[in-house]
Formats: structure tokens, C-alpha cells, sequence
């Protein structure tokens, strides 16, 4: 299952988006515009965003604006076959 966050303002979206690393989950990239972050854990890549857009960090009023949207998507059906149980 891959997990990507979104982050919105205003109810917009900015088009900078958190991927997770397919080979360490715990870590995470900032994708936005083209360019493509090192591996950093989520609360830093949360934190790092906010520069990655220029704007300055949560507070008061602002904070309200801002929101990060979780999205999934489902891992690869598995390749196990299921069989119907013994009949008794």
C-alpha cells in the first residue's frame, strides 16, 4: 500500500505532495514542481514543506488554512490462489 500526503490551503491544493519511499517506508520525499527531496521522516517533511512553498510556519490564523490530505492506494492483489475449505 503506498501512502502519499497531500498539502492544501484554503481548501486548494498546492501540488506539493509527499510520497513514501518504496524501500523504507518509514521515509518519506517532497515532490513539488519537479524537484524531488532527499529521504527525511514525516514530521520533517511536513515541517520542510512549508519552505519548499515559501510560506511561513503555522500559526494563529494561518494554520487553520492549511491542511495535509492522507490518500492510499492498495498494494498488488496477492498472488496466493484461494481454494475453497475441505468439504467435510
Amino acid at each position: 500500500m503506498t501512502i502519499t500526503w497531500h498539502l492544501r490551503i484554503g481548501g486548494k491544493p498546492t501540488g506539493l505532495v509527499l510520497h513514501q519511499d518504496n524501500r523504507y517506508p518509514n521515509m518519506w520525499r517532497i515532490h513539488y514542481r519537479g524537484m524531488v527531496s532527499d529521504m527525511v521522516n514525516l514530521a520533517r517533511a511536513k515541517d520542510a514543506a512549508f519552505g519548499w512553498l515559501e510560506l511561513p510556519p503555522k500559526r494563529g490564523q494561518a494554520a487553520l488554512h492549511m491542511k495535509w490530505k492522507r490518500a492510499q492506494t492498495p498494494a498488488e492483489a496477492s498472488p496466493v490462489r484461494f481454494r475453497s475449505p475441505p468439504v467435510s
